[in-house]
């Protein structure tokens, strides 16, 4: 039986409650504001995971050059997308990510299968949170609405998971994560899809709500990928910036597969200027 009054479920509650708390006014604002505000976080974040990927799949010899040589392609595409300059911001990728994979070819063997992910894990969810931000009528509500459901699987998956538990998802790679908690995480997202669509007056709620929990199907394997990232290297964390979550890329590994899955859907359905539409209106 799954002993849910027991201490070492919720030990790491009230810690992860409040890095939450005290986080959550900072990203709410910088993505209502928008403009130079809303950059500066995809910026700071940007730096940030690109610094944690490189501690966690690089030797020390090889990290510094890696470190600068992700931040500043990051950089260069989130700028060049700024820019409408869309082809030159997949030619700064491009580069960045040949040369990172090359240096690790030449110097670090045993990080670059590894290496192959590196660029793009970091470059494309940031490219996708601009272009979703983008579009002038629905950038908002977009952005909202995939930080609500991300939040909202993480919330789910983590009580449905210890209240639960049962059959483990992928004990492989993230022993913790647990079916009961991948199905809690759906099902917490598409009521949190249902709750903004109601008051934001967007049409096809009922559609929303199963994107949203598709949406939580695809970031859930974002943590599993991460998981399986800290599990090949042997660390527990990616960082330890944020209390009760770790690093960054802890806290944002499954927004990273489901910006990206939301940006090329807005994208397909909307183009560049109205991604943020494209996702939303159904």
């Amino acid at each position: 039986m799954n002993d849910t009054t027991s201490p070492g479920k919720w030990r790491d509650l009230g810690v992860r409650a409040g890095a939450a708390i005290a986080l959550l006014p900072v990203v709410i604002f910088c993505i209502w504001y928008g403009g130079v505000a809303y950059l500066a976080m995809l910026i700071l974040a940007a730096g940030l995971m690109s610094n944690e990927w490189c501690r966690l799949i690089y030797p020390e010899r090889n990290r510094s050059l890696q470190t600068a040589l992700h931040g500043l392609t990051v950089l260069a595409v989130i700028l060049c997308l700024t820019l409408g300059l869309v082809a030159t911001a997949w030619l700064f990728l491009v580069i960045g990510w040949g040369a990172s994979v090359g240096f690790a070819w030449r110097s670090a063997p045993d990080s670059f299968p590894w290496a192959w992910f590196g660029m793009p894990y970091i470059a494309l969810p940031m490219a996708a949170l601009y272009v979703l931000r983008a579009d002038s009528q629905y950038g908002l509500i977009a952005v909202i609405w995939l930080f609500a459901v991300i939040w909202s699987t993480d919330t789910g998956a983590y009580f449905a998971g210890r209240i639960f538990g049962g059959p483990k998802l992928a004990p492989r790679f993230s022993p913790k994560k647990t079916w009961a908690g991948l199905v809690g995480g759906a099902l917490l997202a598409a009521v949190a899809s249902g709750f903004i669509t109601y008051y934001s007056g967007l049409p096809g709620g009922g559609k929303l709500a199963m994107l949203a929990a598709l949406a939580a199907v695809i970031s859930q394997g974002g943590d599993i990928f991460e998981s399986a990232a800290k599990r090949r290297f042997g660390v527990k964390d990616s960082g330890a910036i944020l209390p009760g979550h770790g690093g960054i890329l802890d806290r944002v590994d499954g927004l990273i597969f489901a910006a990206v899955f939301c940006a090329i859907l807005g994208l397909a359905r909307g183009g560049f200027a109205n991604a943020g539409a494209g996702l939303l209106i159904w």
